[in-house]
């Protein structure tokens, strides 16, 4: 997917927080530890793997942004909170089907760190994620304008030089 001048290089902004538009909620993504598999996949291999990774993070991210976006001011605030609720966990589901290909794949040993880092910040943005959408599909508007602070602490690596150039669909 080519750099998209809108949202930017995708390892910022998946330590950043992600706008959920007219609420101004924030998606924080983040960081820690894993990898697994039999046989390393060479460096081109991993740097595939990443580039589907990114690019089905920003398909789900320009979706969770669109249904924030979508959301009229004449939307009662817990049919707006259901709403977006079933976007973040959506969103959430989504994070856990592109990573599972990096959570399987062993990689090269001089992204293990960072694949590492990835996989675990992720599914610990993933496991907080459920537990907002869950409540937010109740109509909690508050579980939604929490989750910046819900999702606070999480980071992700910057990848490897030599991976950052391969990965072109992280770019944005």
């Amino acid at each position: 997917m080519p750099h998209d001048p809108k949202l930017g290089p995708i390892m910022p902004r998946i330590r950043r927080a992600l706008p959920l538009s007219a609420l101004a909620t924030a998606l924080a993504v983040a960081a820690a530890g894993c990898g697994g598999g039999s046989a390393a996949a060479s460096k081109d291999e991993y740097a595939a793997e990443l580039n589907d990774f990114c690019a089905s993070f920003l398909t789900a991210t320009r979706d969770l942004q669109k249904t924030g976006s979508g959301l009229g001011a004449d939307t009662k605030p817990q049919d707006a909170a259901k709403k977006l609720g079933g976007a973040v966990q959506t969103f959430s589901d989504e994070i856990g089907t592109s990573l599972a290909p990096l959570e399987k794949i062993d990689p090269p040993e001089d992204y293990a760190k960072f694949n590492t880092g990835l996989v675990d910040g992720l599914t610990e943005a993933q496991k907080r994620l459920d537990k907002v959408a869950t409540t937010a599909k109740t109509g909690d508007v508050k579980s939604l304008g929490n989750i910046g602070q819900t999702l606070g602490g999480l980071e992700v690596p910057d990848p490897p030089k030599d991976l950052e150039a391969k990965a072109t669909r992280c770019r944005g």
